[in-house]
């Protein structure tokens, strides 16, 4: 994607919390979405994440917790 001009790539993850993914039913596991940053990283492409703190389905603690 780099060698054809890609330098930035905005991707959702939603949360870092993985039964909260299951909840909204995102299809991600966290192990992936960290290989996927890495590997973009290491390609040299931009990868802002996108994450919603304190998303509905989450009760009890606060987002503070990585």
């Amino acid at each position: 994607m780099k060698d054809n001009g890609s330098r930035l790539l905005l991707v959702g993850y939603e949360s870092g919390n993985q039964s909260i993914l299951n909840n909204i039913k995102k299809g991600i596991r966290l192990d992936g979405a960290r290989r996927f940053t890495r590997d973009a990283k290491d390609l040299g492409i931009t990868d802002p994440r996108d994450v919603i703190l304190a998303f509905p389905a989450r009760r009890g603690r606060p987002s503070t917790r990585r």
